[in-house]
């Protein structure tokens, strides 16, 4: 309405006297007669608890400063608590995570509307922090997946993998349940069976017309027992034992190491650092990269491709990993593996039992639930994961980085 000018000054302005005369009237008299009609439209627009607040400003620009103090400050407020909910909403082990995943992307645009952007890296970090224990092991692969390709987590690849565990956990929980009621109902129908009493040979487990004895619906139809002699079950027991050898050595044959537990001086193609366990396949050049470790707070073991960490290093049938991606990496070693724990300005060395060696990994996984089994203790606070041993001496302080990962990096051996 062309009224602005009574927002920010409580005296005429230049632009009321440089307009001059109009209708009639002196720029003094039109100034006194729209300063009327923005009370006018303040007191009818206003609410009456907001007019007790601010009953004090008589001038139009006093009203309107108190009504910017207030509803900015109530902005601040609102903004503040938006943020401390989208950062503390968890989902429960039972709760509908599509539910939860949309109850983020709302208030992520809420947030965005009061002029706080959340970007993708943080957005990554939220959304991984608030998901329920049991999809650890999930996003421990699916963070492996994306470290290997030197990639970095986006929000659509981390709500894919919630969506798609959520698919599978309701397919097994269905699945489990259709199988637990047919069991019941397949166990009810036979205990009611063995219950009945056949009127002909009065044994239980059948019906007259069923029976095989004499004077039954099936008289003289049961199975009859071949005679076999000693010489032939004998013969019998020896073609098993030879069949079951024979498939025994090629199920050897199919599922033995990749390499052999004697074989220790194959080398590094890049560098040619002798290997304390590899073969023509698994020769790897991990020696000339910066090593990883991700601490994963869902794994179930510990897997390194480094084999210069470990010591008393074996060989074993190859163990299949399979990523959230569907990438398979084999282990075929374990050992204890030393590694490095970075605590402040320096560092704790400590051994890591029953570690597996799986070379095409791309780095190694530190599991925390086996590091809580050695009795340590492991804490979560703020960015930092904290381990301490068992007389709580702190030995460990790792940051997070940017996508909420927990990883370190160590410089390439010389």
């Amino acid at each position: 309405m062309g009224l602005g000018d009574h927002l920010t000054d409580d005296t005429i302005t230049q632009g009321y006297k440089s307009a001059g005369d109009i209708g009639g009237l002196k720029p003094e008299q039109r100034w006194a007669a729209d300063k009327i009609v923005v009370n006018q439209i303040l007191d009818t627009t206003i609410p009456d608890l907001v007019v007790n607040q601010i009953k004090t400003a008589y001038e139009p620009k006093d009203v309107w400063e108190n009504l910017k103090e207030l509803f900015e400050e109530k902005s601040r407020n609102l903004l503040e608590d938006l943020g401390k909910k989208f950062q503390n909403t968890r989902c429960g082990e039972y709760d509908d995570v599509r539910a939860h995943l949309e109850k983020l992307a709302n208030l992520r645009e809420r947030l965005s509307s009061l002029g706080r952007t959340i970007g993708d890296t943080e957005y990554v970090s939220v959304i991984l922090g608030s998901l329920p224990p049991s999809y650890y092991p999930a996003v421990d692969s699916l963070a492996i997946s994306y470290e290997a390709s030197d990639n970095d987590l986006t929000p659509t690849a981390v709500i894919r993998m919630a969506i798609n565990e959520e698919e599978e956990r309701r397919r097994l929980r269905k699945g489990k349940n259709k199988t637990q009621d047919e069991a019941f109902t397949a166990e009810e129908r036979k205990n009611k069976r063995r219950s009945i009493e056949c009127y002909n040979c009065h044994k239980k487990g059948h019906y007259r017309s069923e029976c095989w004895a004499k004077g039954g619906g099936k008289e003289g139809r049961g199975p009859r027992r071949p005679r076999i002699d000693e010489d032939s079950k004998s013969k019998d027991r020896d073609k098993e034992t030879s069949k079951s050898a024979k498939d025994g050595a090629n199920a050897a044959a199919q599922e033995s190491p990749v390499v052999d537990a004697d074989d220790i001086s194959n080398e590094c193609k890049s560098c040619n650092t002798p290997s304390a366990l590899s073969d023509s396949t698994a020769l790897t050049s991990t020696h000339c990269q910066p090593e990883v470790e991700l601490y994963g707070s869902g794994a179930s073991f510990h897997i390194s491709p480094y084999s210069h960490r470990f010591t008393n290093l074996r060989s074993i049938p190859p163990r299949r990993i399979t990523t959230a991606n569907s990438r398979v990496f084999y282990a075929i070693g374990t050992g204890d593996m030393k590694i490095d724990v970075p605590n402040g300005a320096s560092s704790t060395p400590i051994t890591l039992k029953d570690a597996l060696y799986a070379p095409d990994v791309g780095l190694t996984v530190v599991s925390i639930g086996r590091i809580t089994d050695a009795g340590y203790s492991v804490a979560f606070e703020g960015k930092s994961c904290r381990i301490k041993n068992r007389s709580g001496k702190l030995i460990g302080d790792v940051s997070a980085n940017p996508n909420g990962l927990y990883k370190v990096e160590h410089a390439a051996l010389p």
